[in-house]
């Protein structure tokens, strides 16, 4: 430890600003405060050897409808113009809006005194925007080229700052391409998704962004109502604290704008510590949800380093400490435990069709009929794929696969003892320890 006095100028106080605004929704608060920081520090670095990431931050928040999702962004847009952030909305997210085009237009040539045409090159949002704004967040998951183009283009944004897999380019018909390097943050925001699994697989967006998917019950719902009937005919006035936070984002960039982040080698063991709970998290979970998470693992690493640089950057300090770490991590590893339950409750790995549910019987049936090869009830993983296999004439690979989906239903568990797997199929109610 420095010796530093920890205490917040930016993040907390935006934080408690934020909840005037949207009840109930503290951790989007505190997101958004992470996604106004890291902009305001986006030309440092944060170097891994040759590698590095910048201190961005972008966020893709699922709510339901009127859960308070889209009404901050008048004050996380005013907190950003007060600090000399440019913001923009996305109306549309074409190829012209987010890359840009070209205008003709109709100008008099002075020298022969006849009209003639000329082509003016207009930028899109993604290269003149350093906040961007994306309210129909669910356009990206539709089947067409544009939503694909839409998503390629954000996620090329999202890539570090100046490097080579951030450049965007696009052949206009008259002159010369775009090209740029983007260096914006987003903000996107969604109602509740379907058939979002499959581009977490087969994409790498979401990996890049914070993912933010929040169910919100009706009673919640019903507590946020009588909160704000509690404040209802009270004006409370934020301008003073807009124009103060704004005021600090300024110092903040001030002071680290050119500043390569600083770790205090302490910190090592420490991060690897909290990198082996992600990976404690997913341990137990169904193969394919464990496949899905370890890719955000990664990802999450690099935003533990982030965000304990913005603390660090929030407390005024010089290199980041163990307390930045434990910071980082207090936040990350809800959002991770969260993202892994709406993982699985998206996913249909848990639910089995009839056919399943006929050998799933099958299944039972026959493991009631083994005498255990322990005293707690397990039995040999490979001799009972191999009975099952004999009599319900399948082959071994399509035993394996029924037993993986039973697992999943929470109907079987397997353990390794001594290199040798054991599974045991489930009572109701049974303990899956």
């Amino acid at each position: 430890m420095t010796g530093e006095k920890s205490t917040s100028r930016f993040l907390d106080k935006f934080t408690e600003t934020f909840g005037l605004y949207s009840f109930g929704n503290s951790t989007y608060g505190r997101l958004a405060a992470h996604i106004l920081l890291g902009l305001a520090v986006k030309k440092c670095k944060i170097y891994s050897g040759p590698i590095y990431v910048d201190p961005r931050v972008s966020l893709f928040v699922i709510q339901p409808s009127a859960t308070g999702k889209s009404t901050p962004w008048g004050l996380i847009s005013k907190v950003a113009k007060e600090a000399g952030i440019d913001v923009d909305d996305v109306d549309e997210a074409t190829d012209a809006a987010l890359i840009g085009t070209i205008e003709q237009e109709e100008i008099l040539d002075e020298e022969t005194g006849t009209k003639k045409t000329v082509y003016n090159k207009v930028m899109g949002k993604l290269a003149t925007a350093e906040l961007l704004h994306f309210d129909e967040g669910s356009m990206l998951m539709e089947r067409s080229s544009h939503s694909a183009h839409a998503m390629t283009w954000f996620q090329k944004a999202l890539n570090p700052l100046g490097s080579e897999q951030s450049k965007c380019t696009k052949k206009l018909a008259h002159g010369d391409q775009i090209e740029f390097y983007p260096s914006c943050s987003l903000l996107i925001t969604s109602h509740p998704l379907t058939g979002v699994l499959e581009t977490i697989l087969n994409k790498g967006f979401f990996q890049r962004i914070i993912l933010y998917p929040r169910d919100v019950p009706i009673v919640e719902r019903q507590g946020v109502e009588y909160q704000r009937v509690e404040k209802l005919g009270t004006r409370i006035f934020t301008e003073p604290d807009i124009k103060s936070l704004g005021q600090v984002l300024q110092e903040i960039r001030s002071k680290y704008s050119e500043v390569d982040a600083s770790f205090n080698p302490n910190i090592r063991p420490v991060m690897k510590a909290k990198i082996k709970a992600f990976y404690e998290i997913i341990k137990n979970a169904h193969p394919k949800v464990k496949e899905i998470m370890a890719t955000f693992i990664p990802r999450y690493d690099n935003y533990l380093a982030i965000l304990a640089f913005h603390h660090m950057c929030d407390r005024n300090g010089n290199k980041v400490e163990i307390e930045d770490v434990n910071y980082a991590f207090s936040v990350l590893y809800l959002l991770f435990k969260d993202l892994m339950v709406w993982v699985e409750e998206m996913s249909d790995f848990y639910k089995l069709s009839s056919k399943e549910m006929t050998y799933l019987q099958k299944a039972q049936a026959l493991f009631r009929r083994f005498v255990p090869h322990t005293s707690d009830g397990w039995i040999l993983k490979s001799e009972f794929i191999s009975k099952c296999s004999d009599e319900w004439r399948i082959s071994k690979v399509t035993v394996t696969k029924f037993l993986d989906k039973f697992r999943g239903y929470n109907k079987l568990v397997e353990k390794e003892l001594g290199g040798i797997r054991y599974v045991k199929m489930l009572k109701p109610g049974e303990n899956t320890t």
